[in-house]
């Protein structure tokens, strides 16, 4: 069973499992799958040692394109249900304790080498979905963190024996002075009832799903997938290029009902080095004035050079809805007339031969490319996001693919870079 810490200033439950967070390690790693208590219990001890002397506490993640994406919300409800309601308050992007504790939110993967620099002085730091954070942003992070006694914490369902947080802490050397814990519903004497249901469904007739989501193994690999997470992150780069074209792509969804597929939205662009780098994937479910609104404000952000649309769903109203968004961009249409799986084969070649990278990491779109075959998609739903990259890449990389160019409408904007 779970075992209750009294303290003057709180009543702390956690798992067993977890008393290791109580403890002074460097380095505190605890890997799981679902329902373990993970997050909960690293926001219970933090939240709580926060009152017990003043901290400043970073809370990451390699992607964070808002708060909303944080543990920030997490924390809050914490606050609330162990009563520290007077002790903490909560602004929109930080939470403040009455002893000067502060909590900060940062995505690592957008900042710069001086950015991440300017966080010594903190005391601990939280990287939650550690198996999205790149060897870059802990090459640089780790020596940064060097308080005396602070301490770096890391939370992750494994996904590949690849990623940098798993050659940390299960390659062949551990970092001295760390704790590290694999961690399972079966220790959370607190799994809640609404789960079990979904466990036991799993167990029986998703044993893969089972073993990855529950269990805390590595993703299954896609028997036959035209991506790999090696050559991802073999090439995966921090810092932008100079940039000599950008495009934004967009797949539009059939429809927009709340269970409908994404509509994929991103962008790419060619670098004076002549390779491809995916920049950022806005992908979302929504209605076509959303979609269109967000695709804007995309080519807005980097200065785009056009914005390519599949229309095989909408015809003329896709561009009818871009242009109402925004009279007289620049569109490229584009029609499929192969399957998904044949349009992506050639771009995936592109990755084999290293003239594609990923700056900074982008999950959602990785998994669904990892299940992308040549025989067609392995994952649940539409692969939209990987849509949306294939046909970005396939009007930058054009000439080299050989593919005829489409027809393109409205104003041509001069060519210029992610700096303008």
């Amino acid at each position: 069973m779970g075992r209750r810490l009294m303290n003057v200033s709180t009543d702390l439950k956690i798992p067993d499992v977890f008393m290791g967070l109580l403890e002074p390690y460097r380095y505190k790693a605890y890997e799981g799958g679902r329902g373990s208590a993970k997050s909960m219990s690293f926001a219970k001890v933090l939240l709580a040692t926060g009152t017990w002397t003043p901290l400043r506490i970073l809370c990451a993640r390699e992607v964070q394109k808002s708060i909303t994406e944080s543990v920030k919300q997490l924390l809050d409800d914490e606050i609330e249900a162990m009563g520290f309601t007077d002790y903490y308050t909560s602004t929109k992007t930080e939470i403040r304790g009455i002893n000067g504790t502060k909590f900060l939110f940062h995505g690592l993967g957008t900042l710069t080498v001086d950015q991440i620099k300017s966080f010594q002085g903190l005391d601990r730091v939280w990287i939650e979905e550690a198996q999205t954070v790149s060897a870059h942003s802990l090459e640089i992070l780790i020596p940064t963190i060097r308080e005396e006694g602070s301490e770096l914490w890391f939370s992750w369902n494994p996904r590949n024996a690849t990623d940098a947080v798993d050659q940390l802490f299960n390659g062949a050397v551990t970092p001295p002075n760390t704790i590290h814990k694999k961690v399972g519903w079966r220790d959370n004497p607190w799994f809640p009832e609404v789960l079990k249901s979904e466990l036991e469904f799993d167990r029986e007739h998703k044993p893969q799903r089972f073993n990855h989501i529950w269990e805390g193994g590595y993703e299954p690999q896609v028997v036959g997938a035209i991506w790999s997470m090696e050559a991802i992150n073999r090439n995966r780069r921090r810092e932008i290029p100079e940039l000599e074209r950008i495009v934004i792509s967009v797949d539009p969804a059939v429809s927009d009902e709340p269970n409908s597929d994404e509509n994929g939205i991103g962008c790419v662009g060619i670098g004076t080095d002549k390779r491809g780098y995916v920049l950022d994937d806005w992908s979302q479910v929504g209605t076509p004035k959303q979609w269109s609104t967000k695709a804007v404000a995309l080519y807005d952000k980097w200065q785009a050079d056009a914005i390519v649309i599949e229309v095989n769903q909408g015809g003329d109203m896709c561009r009818h809805t871009l242009e109402t968004a925004r009279p007289g961009i620049p569109i490229i249409e584009v029609r499929a007339s192969r399957g998904k799986h044949v349009r992506a084969e050639p771009i995936s070649s592109l990755y084999e031969r290293d003239l594609i990278s990923h700056v900074g990491s982008h999950p959602e779109l990785e998994e669904q490319m990892c299940k992308m075959t040549a025989g067609g998609y392995a994952g649940d739903g539409s692969p939209d996001r990987v849509d949306w990259m294939v046909w970005g890449f396939t009007e930058l990389f054009r000439d080299m693919l050989e593919v005829p160019r489409p027809k393109k409408q409205g104003r041509r904007r001069p060519v210029v870079g992610w700096q303008g």
